[in-house]
């Protein structure tokens, strides 16, 4: 989160499904039921930009990149990246009179949201709250490798369930059915389901664990966290990338160029 963000971000109101303000306009949270927004918000925000080997590109503000490059890749003219952007922001803001302009002096755009004008870098912030009150975030969007990301798909083996199975599961654990969960934000179900899977997890394996029928390769190593313990943000590939640390700590080469301790 960049510094501008974080000094107006209020965390807490994402518990809530509460808006986020920036600039006097309230943004409001996705809700998992309002699945053409939920598509829109991916669609528009959360493709990463930064991994294109391109001078241009890299330089140029995410506005002109979703407009101008995401358009042509989504089969779209820039008009209709545009007008589903206006729609989007129009949801998030619970404002009608939503304007992109062009300034043709400069080339750079203008985003009116009633009596507030926006450039392109409050775009930029307006993304990076927006991803971040619905569970994601800029570096976690940015981290994106496409060599990395085939990995992670060969390491899930399609085991892990889509969103239409967190929403049935997470019903039918809980035992709610789906009106009741239907205004969930996408930050308050992804919480609350990872939440829900840490504690199935630690009531069925943890007394694996302290019967020694499961354990660590590194000793002392504690297997299965305790559910109370804060979650911390993992990066896009944290399940398949080891920290360097934690690398020349077990690999078997580190292991044979340690010295030999000899007794005297």
């Amino acid at each position: 989160m960049n510094e501008i963000v974080k000094k107006i971000y209020i965390c807490e109101n994402d518990i809530w499904g509460e808006p986020q303000t920036y600039k006097n306009i309230k943004l409001y949270p996705i809700k998992i039921s309002e699945i053409k927004y939920k598509d829109l918000f991916y669609e528009l925000f959360c493709y990463p930009k930064n991994f294109i080997p391109d001078k241009i590109i890299f330089k140029m503000s995410y506005l002109k990149y979703l407009l101008y490059v995401l358009s042509g890749w989504y089969g779209k003219t820039p008009s209709e990246i545009g007008n589903n952007l206006k729609d989007f922001l129009e949801y998030i803001t619970k404002k009608d009179k939503i304007e992109i302009l062009v300034n043709k002096e400069s080339d750079d755009h203008i985003i009116n949201i009633g009596d507030v004008e926006l450039n392109e870098f409050d775009f930029e912030n307006i993304r990076e709250i927006v991803l971040e009150q619905n569970g994601l975030s800029v570096d976690y969007i940015e981290e994106y490798n496409i060599e990395l990301e085939e990995k992670l798909k060969a390491f899930q083996n399609n085991d892990d369930p889509n969103f239409d199975d967190e929403i049935f599961l997470f019903c039918s654990i809980l035992n709610k059915t789906l009106f009741e969960i239907k205004n969930y934000t996408l930050y308050q179900f992804k919480y609350q389901f990872k939440k829900m899977v840490s504690l199935i997890e630690y009531k069925s394996f943890k007394p694996l664990e302290l019967s020694g029928q499961i354990y660590s390769k590194n000793k002392g190593e504690e297997i299965i966290k305790h559910y109370l313990r804060h979650n911390e943000k993992l990066g896009r590939y944290d399940s398949i990338l080891v920290s360097r640390e934690k690398y020349t700590q077990t690999s078997d080469i580190f292991k044979a160029t340690k010295p030999i301790e000899r007794g005297i």
